[in-house]
C-alpha cells in the first residue's frame, strides 16, 4: 500500500506534517499571496487556518495519501508541501502539487523535492506516470 514515508536528499526531509507545522507553514508560505498565486487554494488567513488544513491531511494519512512536508535537513524548518493532488489511479497516473517559501525560490529545492517524491512514487505505487500542471 502507498504511503507518506519520509524521504532524505542531500538537503532535505521529507516527512508528514503534523500539527506543529501550522505556525511555520502559515508564516513560511501558506500566508504569502506570492506563493499561492498559482494554486487550488487562497492565502490562509491565520495559523488555525493552516491547523485546520494539516489536521485534516494527518487524518488521511492512514487512508494512504501521499503529502510530503519539505524540511531544510541542516535545522529541521517546514518550508513547504509536495502531494499527489489528484490521483487516477484507473488511468495510471497521479498529479503533484507544490508549493515552497518564497525566500527558498530559485535554489533548486523544489527540483530536489520533486525529484525524490517522483522517484518514490515511481517505486511504492502502481502509477506509471506523474504530472503536474
Amino acid at each position: 500500500m502507498k504511503t507518506t514515508s519520509p524521504i532524505a536528499t542531500d538537503r532535505l526531509i521529507l516527512r508528514r506534517f503534523t500539527p506543529e507545522d501550522a505556525v511555520p507553514m502559515f508564516e513560511n508560505w501558506a500566508s504569502d499571496p506570492e506563493v499561492t498565486r498559482f494554486l487550488t487554494w487562497n492565502p490562509h488567513r491565520d495559523p488555525g487556518e493552516t491547523l485546520r488544513v494539516i489536521s485534516s491531511w494527518v487524518d488521511q494519512y492512514p487512508l494512504g495519501i501521499l503529502d510530503w512536508c519539505i524540511t531544510l535537513r541542516r535545522d529541521g524548518s517546514p518550508v513547504g508541501s509536495i502531494t499527489a493532488v489528484q490521483e487516477h489511479p484507473s488511468l495510471g497516473y497521479c498529479e503533484l502539487g507544490m508549493c515552497l517559501s518564497r525566500e527558498l525560490w530559485g535554489r533548486g529545492i523544489m527540483t530536489e523535492a520533486c525529484g525524490a517524491v517522483i522517484r518514490y512514487i515511481f517505486e511504492n505505487t502502481r502509477y506509471a506516470s506523474v504530472r503536474a500542471r
